[in-house]
């Protein structure tokens, strides 16, 4: 799955220029990573639709993902390992998780570096998106997939959403969490229905569309 371009968005100082012992000051680094797959390689047949992808010029499939990376300024007094973030619904969570520190919030795009551990030991860590769903911000890191289609089209299909509220609701995204909803073909669609369950995997009730 190579990655054919690099754009940097945004490099500044790590924790306000701190130091982390013999490795020194980090820096963060926020920007777009480019991918490349082919369809063909055996690698990646199990990625679900992707012969319905659309090719580029040397026929592989495209897309692009958020990622931060923090890093020595001087790579040479690091230990030349990455660590690899695949991030939990957009947040970065593996410098929190290692240098038991605060979590981050999902407002802010702060990265606290805790006790300091992963920096003090020269590790570097790149958080990369990979969830197309998640609403792209300085705090969030998000996927942009290609979409399936058929003869230029795209794919069209129905979707479940399982809703398990604990209090009366009115409204309701049809996502998980706060993230995009899969977009709607058709706001009348007329075998949209409502099911309802007294419980998981209990008989289900349709509610009249009236």
């Amino acid at each position: 799955m190579p990655v054919i371009d690099v754009e940097v968005t945004r490099q500044e100082p790590y924790a306000g220029g701190q130091s982390f012992g013999e490795t020194g000051v980090y820096e963060l680094i926020d920007g777009v990573l480019t991918f490349a797959v082919d369809p063909e390689n055996e690698a990646n047949r199990p990625i679900v639709d992707l012969d319905m992808a659309p090719l580029d010029a040397d026929g592989r499939v495209r897309f692009r993902a958020d990622f931060t990376l923090i890093v020595s300024e001087m790579p040479t007094r690091g230990s030349r390992r990455l660590i690899v973030d695949v991030v939990n619904r957009g947040r970065r969570r593996a410098v929190s998780t290692f240098n038991r520190a605060p979590a981050p919030a999902e407002e802010s795009r702060e990265v606290h570096p805790g006790d300091g551990f992963l920096f003090r030991h020269g590790y570097a860590v790149v958080s990369i998106g990979w969830q197309w769903d998640v609403y792209a911000s300085e705090a969030l890191l998000g996927l942009e997939p290609p979409w399936a289609e058929i003869g230029g089209r795209r794919v069209r299909g129905q979707t479940m959403v399982e809703i398990r509220p604990n209090a009366a609701e009115r409204t309701r995204l049809l996502a998980n969490r706060l993230h995009r909803p899969y977009p709607v073909a058709d706001l009348d669609e007329r075998e949209a229905v409502l099911l309802v369950r007294e419980w998981e995997d209990g008989p289900a009730t349709v509610i009249p569309r009236a």
